[in-house]
């Protein structure tokens, strides 16, 4: 007789002092409920900025595939004095998995901009019950990461090597091996590295270097322009994990061709097209510039009065 299948923990953060970034939430919970072959609990990690209407459809959402959801309320000291730049706060609430998740072996975090497109969240810990050595993270190389000026400065900054940079919008976490207060080592890497743009990733990167499982590409394939990267052709998104980094977002109103994976994920969102942020435009390529795109208005203007 086959024992039943363990359930995988999985968490989530989310800051919505607007209360529009929640359908990103609810996005990634239906595409890991789709694909699971496994059951799963849902953590949510959350602040006072969680509405009534969000915590509702999140649970309805999670229910309707047969899962669980907790919700953990945080309320983390001394962020007020930290610059998060164009990044969320809440960006460092997985920064608190191990202690309040301290009672489970393994917990995977996501970002609220990942879809697992066609993916089975079980495949990772397929992945991973194959390692021989397991470290305190798991987490997928950044190719991306040093394309840009500022970012091999920022690499320079901290003494990290590009080849080893890892991205944080997955991580696979164990409490259990992780036994310090990683905001309390946050507090101090902030105090000596004031100049880190991309706080908790360069923080994680440096205190866990040469600690960390590198985990497959697939598992966080990053969507933006950089690298013409959300221009490739449509059979390049499949069976990936789909991680919608930089700033325009599929619900931006401005809307790129690997959008649509996105969207097929938001069948359960109540109202979703009332949070498309408006004048809406097309990101389109720029033939030798691959790490720029144009913006096409889908709204041809007016005709100037003669």
């Amino acid at each position: 007789m086959k024992s039943a299948p363990k359930q995988l923990e999985i968490a989530l953060a989310l800051h919505d002092a607007q209360g529009n970034y929640w359908p990103y939430t609810a996005a990634t919970i239906t595409s890991v409920c789709e694909h699971t072959s496994v059951p799963v609990c849902v953590h949510l990690l959350h602040d006072d900025t969680l509405c009534s209407l969000a915590r509702e459809s999140l649970k309805k959402i999670v229910s309707s595939y047969g899962h669980a959801l907790e919700l953990h309320s945080v309320t983390p000291k001394n962020f007020d004095k930290l610059n998060f730049r164009h990044f969320s706060p809440a960006s460092l609430y997985r920064l608190m998995i191990p202690e309040i998740l301290a009672q489970h072996d393994q917990v995977i975090y996501l970002d609220s901009d990942i879809i697992f497109n066609q993916i089975d969240i079980a495949t990772i810990q397929q992945w991973l019950d194959k390692e021989k050595i397991l470290y305190p993270i798991a987490a997928v190389h950044d190719d991306l990461f040093g394309c840009y000026q500022e970012q091999i400065d920022e690499l320079k900054n901290l003494g990290l090597n590009a080849s080893q940079y890892f991205n944080s919008g997955l991580l696979v976490m164990h409490p259990t091996m992780i036994q310090e207060n990683l905001l309390d080592s946050f507090e101090v890497f902030a105090k000596s590295h004031p100049s880190a743009i991309h706080l908790d990733q360069d923080f994680l990167n440096l205190h866990f270097c040469g600690k960390v499982n590198l985990l497959p590409p697939e598992f966080n394939f990053q969507v933006n322009i950089t690298q013409d990267r959300a221009f490739k052709a449509p059979d390049v998104f499949e069976n990936k994990v789909l991680h919608f980094t930089g700033k325009n977002k599929p619900l931006s109103g401005k809307f790129a061709p690997p959008d649509i994976y996105f969207w097929r994920y938001t069948h359960l969102i109540p109202k979703i097209s009332t949070y498309i942020q408006s004048p809406h435009f097309y990101l389109q390529q720029i033939p030798g510039q691959p790490n720029s795109a144009r913006l096409i208005p889908s709204i041809p203007k007016p005709p100037k009065k003669p």
